[in-house]
């Protein structure tokens, strides 16, 4: 689960303790959170189970407040493999980039999916890297830098 503590009483964790969830382990992934204006984004996929609706496997990044461990929003992500790690930009966005699958998350009160992009190459397991305002990705296959020339 996500267990947010206060550092500034680091002698007893334990006693530390703002707020606890389950959830995040219900639903499952190895994705790593990061968090945006007080917002926890955290990728979560597969042990979560099937969408009855589309049969496929739930795929979701979870909008967390950090301060109380409410659950404020949920994007549906499909396709995007657990082990995905986010980039987040100082203007609002969080990357959830590999060589096959790819979002990019607008952050805020209401965050949404700008698109979903697929580079036709597989997830290799490898976090995505920033240089000079560009993302370097590995694929199974290629070595990708996006960004503006």
């Amino acid at each position: 689960g996500v267990v947010p503590v206060d550092v500034s009483s680091m002698d007893d964790i334990s006693k530390s303790e703002k707020w606890t969830t389950s959830y995040v382990d219900k639903l499952g992934g190895y994705s790593s959170p990061v968090i945006v204006d007080g917002i926890i984004y955290k990728y979560v996929a597969g042990r979560g189970g099937v969408d009855k609706r589309t049969s496929t496997l739930i795929c979701k990044l979870l909008c967390i407040e950090l301060n109380t461990g409410k659950m404020t929003n949920t994007l549906d992500m499909p396709g995007l493999t657990n082990w995905t790690s986010p980039v987040a930009t100082a203007d609002g966005y969080v990357y959830y980039a590999t060589g096959s699958k790819s979002y990019v998350v607008k952050t805020g009160t209401t965050p949404e999916v700008i698109g979903p992009n697929d580079l036709g190459d597989y997830n290799f397991g490898s976090c995505p890297a920033v240089v000079d305002g560009k993302l370097i990705i590995r694929g199974g296959n290629k070595l990708w830098c996006i960004g503006k020339p």
